[in-house]
């Protein structure tokens, strides 16, 4: 299957960045679906760094599907751990 994300921020806070992503799941590469069946979708976020040092990131949004077969809103909430551990050789 051929799927496809990108996201768009800036960098308001150190803390906080606004944003746009969006994503979408067209089907296989040699056989794409109809656009009826296809999934789009574009969401407004917010991603930041929590306090402390740890390395941790999070990104919040509320999706909003472009097409039929699309669920009309979603929401997701990612937590990413970052850690720096020296070069691989």
């Amino acid at each position: 299957e051929f799927k496809y994300a990108a996201g768009l921020y800036y960098r308001w806070e150190r803390w906080l960045s606004p944003g746009v992503e969006v994503y979408g799941d067209i089907g296989l590469i040699d056989d794409v679906d109809p656009s009826s069946q296809q999934q789009h979708y574009v969401f407004p976020v917010l991603r930041g760094q929590l306090p402390g040092g740890l390395g941790l990131e999070w990104n919040l949004g509320a999706g909003f599907g472009l097409t039929p077969s699309s669920d009309n809103f979603i929401t997701k909430l990612n937590i990413e751990f970052e850690r720096f551990v020296g070069p691989v050789w």
